[in-house]
């Protein structure tokens, strides 16, 4: 079983018929393809627990939430890290099987930074991270040639 972790997408009769916000579209088009070839589950970051079984798959955005970034508050442990939640035992970072799927360029945007309250963390913990971006942002990440969690290994 595949689990995706993102803002959630809550399909209606024409949700395949019209564009919504970026995040809910990646997770309406995932649940789509890849519901079609495996068992999907569709969460969201506030989800916390959702598997123990080694062999599931844990495929997600970074935990978002923008409370934080408005309200300059920190949530602790009342918000869910759905990354450290999954590990099948207290000491490990993550799910064996977790991959973090996000929007890249070279540098994120200070409210991304503030709503995002796990990202390095979530970025470290995951086997891949999967960056939607085009090649310009490619270029410009790489060009940065610092020591930044931004450069692929």
């Amino acid at each position: 079983m595949i689990h995706f972790f993102g803002s959630g997408c809550h399909l209606s009769e024409n949700s395949y018929k019209c564009y919504e916000i970026a995040n809910v579209e990646i997770a309406k088009w995932a649940e789509y393809y890849l519901g079609k070839h495996l068992d999907f589950h569709q969460s969201s970051w506030i989800e916390g627990k959702v598997t123990n079984n080694p062999d599931d798959i844990l495929l997600g955005n970074p935990t978002w939430d923008s409370r934080n970034a408005n309200t300059k508050k920190v949530l602790g442990k009342f918000l869910r890290n759905w990354v450290k939640d999954n590990a099948l035992n207290v000491d490990a970072p993550c799910h064996p099987n977790t991959y973090i799927l996000m929007p890249w360029v070279p540098e994120f945007p200070q409210l991304w930074i503030d709503s995002m309250p796990y990202l390095q963390s979530q970025l470290l913990a995951g086997q891949k991270i999967f960056a939607l971006c085009g090649e310009i942002w490619i270029e410009q990440t790489l060009a940065k040639a610092d020591d930044s969690i931004s450069i692929p290994t």
